[in-house]
């Protein structure tokens, strides 16, 4: 994924703990289980949320999400917005409101924005077969976007 790509292109080392089609819910339960894995909780990033419904509980399970990381132990969580289909970015809105109600400068929301018209299968220059998982290509793309866009979150 494009987390394993920004390590060859910034100073970081980054493990994925994904879930495959995992939902916000699934995480969440995961994250005490994830934490004991790990001694050193400097950043937990985010990338999650394409695999929930778009419902009233989006953004008070992403909140619930938030805070376990902060509980287990992690001293920064990076919510990185969805970088999908133009269609489903509401659900960004519902992230980066669930990162501002900490009001802390250890909850951060990368903005992927302007990301999406270039990944994004219906018009982007780079294909999502499925409208949500970027291919070999958009993952290296996102890389790069994280390097030139959001380095300083790594910080």
């Amino acid at each position: 994924n494009d987390g394993h790509l920004v390590q060859n292109r910034i100073n970081v080392y980054l493990t994925n703990n994904g879930l495959a089609g995992g939902t916000i819910t699934a995480l969440n339960t995961a994250i005490p289980t994830v934490a004991t894995k790990y001694p050193v909780k400097d950043i937990a990033m985010l990338s999650v949320g394409i695999n929930s419904a778009d419902d009233a509980n989006f953004q008070t399970d992403y909140t619930a999400l938030i805070q376990s990381c902060l509980t287990a132990g992690w001293a920064k969580v990076v919510c990185r917005g969805l970088v999908t289909t133009t269609a489903q970015t509401s659900k960004n809105a519902k992230i980066s409101a669930a990162v501002a109600s900490f009001g802390s400068a250890a909850v951060v929301y990368a903005d992927v924005a302007s990301w999406v018209a270039t990944l994004d299968g219906a018009g982007g220059t780079i294909a999502m077969p499925d409208g949500a998982h970027p291919n070999a290509a958009g993952f290296a793309t996102m890389a790069d976007y994280w390097v030139s866009d959001h380095a300083s979150l790594f910080a």
